[in-house]
Order: C-alpha cells, then sequence, then structure tokens
C-alpha cells in the first residue's frame, strides 16, 4: 500500500468519526436546548446551556473540522478564518442580552483596566503555551477551543455562577448570586471583556503558529 492509500483511507476513517461525533453530539445538544428553553427554575437553565455550550460547540468543532478536511487551498484557509472569527461573534451577542448602551468609557474600563490586563496577559501566555498541541493543517480547532472555554468562564460570572469549597472534606457548592447576575446584566461588561479575551487567546496561538511555520519553512 502506498503512502498516498494510506493517507486518503485515514482520512476517510477520521471522517467517519467525525460525523458520528456530530450526530451525537447534535442530539445531545437538542435535548439540553429543550431543558434551557422549557425548565422554568434559572439555576438549571444557566446550567442547561452550560451543558449546551459545551455540546454545541463540539457539535461546531466536528462538523467544521469535517469540512476543513474536505476543503483545499484557500478555500480551507479562508474557511477556518471565518469560523474563528464567526464563532466568537455568536457567542458574544449571549452578553448584549437585556444590556443597557455600552459608553467608551465603560468598555475602557471593562477591557483596559488593570485586572483585565493582567488577566489577557495570562489568557495570552497560556495560550501561546498550548498552542504547541495545536494541528498546524487544521488551527482554527485551537481557537474554538480557547473560545468555548473563555464563554464558559464569563458565562458563570455574567449569571453570578459561584463555586465554594467549605468544610472539613472541601465540598464543593455552585450556588447563584441573582445580585451579581442583574448587575452584569445592566452593564453589559462581559461582551467586551469576552471577545478581548478571546482576542489576547488568538494572538498567543498565532505567535505560536507563526514561529512553527517558520521552522517548517527552514527545514
Amino acid at each position: 500500500m502506498s503512502a498516498q492509500q494510506a493517507s486518503v483511507e485515514s482520512e476517510g476513517s477520521s471522517l467517519e468519526r467525525l460525523t458520528a461525533g456530530v450526530q451525537f453530539f447534535g442530539i445531545a445538544s437538542a435535548i439540553l436546548l429543550f431543558l434551557t428553553l422549557v425548565v422554568p427554575n434559572r439555576l438549571i437553565q444557566s446550567l442547561s446551556l452550560l451543558g449546551l455550550v459545551a455540546t454545541g460547540s463540539q457539535f461546531v468543532f466536528h462538523g467544521s473540522t469535517a469540512v476543513s478536511m474536505i476543503l483545499r487551498g484557500s478555500a480551507r484557509r479562508l474557511f477556518q478564518i471565518g469560523i474563528s472569527l464567526t464563532v466568537p461573534y455568536l457567542l458574544s451577542l449571549y452578553f448584549l442580552n437585556d444590556a443597557a448602551p455600552l459608553t467608551v468609557e465603560q468598555l475602557f474600563e471593562n477591557v483596559f483596566g488593570i485586572w483585565q490586563c493582567i488577566s489577557l496577559g495570562v489568557i495570552w501566555y497560556v495560550s501561546w503555551a498550548f498552542a504547541d498541541q495545536i494541528n498546524i493543517e487544521h488551527p482554527f480547532r485551537g481557537c474554538l477551543i480557547a473560545a468555548a472555554i473563555l464563554f464558559v468562564v464569563c458565562f458563570m460570572g455574567y449569571n453570578g455562577i459561584y463555586t465554594d469549597y467549605s468544610g472539613p472534606d472541601d465540598i464543593t457548592s455552585v450556588y447563584q448570586s441573582k445580585e451579581a447576575a442583574e448587575e452584569a446584566t445592566k452593564t453589559g461588561r462581559y461582551w467586551g471583556q469576552f471577545l478581548s479575551y478571546v482576542g489576547a487567546a488568538y494572538l498567543g496561538i498565532l505567535v505560536k503558529l507563526m514561529k512553527k511555520l517558520r521552522g517548517r519553512a527552514i527545514k
């Protein structure tokens, strides 16, 4: 068997696994969406929506990977850039739900405050470090994973969901602060924070990918 035939068979097997993943996560996403829309309890809605983000991101992840494997050349590159930008933008719209219009001053404070700058630096470094694990043929998958993780972090803050470690056995409890959730909803600050976090993560990934590409060109 030639190397080309082996490559084609391997790609076909990968596409079959991706198709199975799309079907599984599509069904799981539909169930969680139903729970999010039907269950009246806000905490259960929030947790269901959190699960929906996880399964939905996997649905998009597997589906977009399958499309990327089929495409070639500039079409693949444009597709990867497009989905890397579209997914976080669509996710960011969640944080504008019922939010008051943002002022330039609020946006500046939310994105360029001292603690936000520290957070951006940490996110950049972690993304840069873990970019070594990214498949250079489909780097957009690392971007989607980073966007999904950062959305979950911002989602919990936006909905006032916190974890608390207490007791001799370090039991973890999850609770929701309605006051924090209402404040976040009114200010809409998590919209700017989420997009700035994603930008920092993407920049870290891009710097590492450029380094890897230069190393490949030298070889």
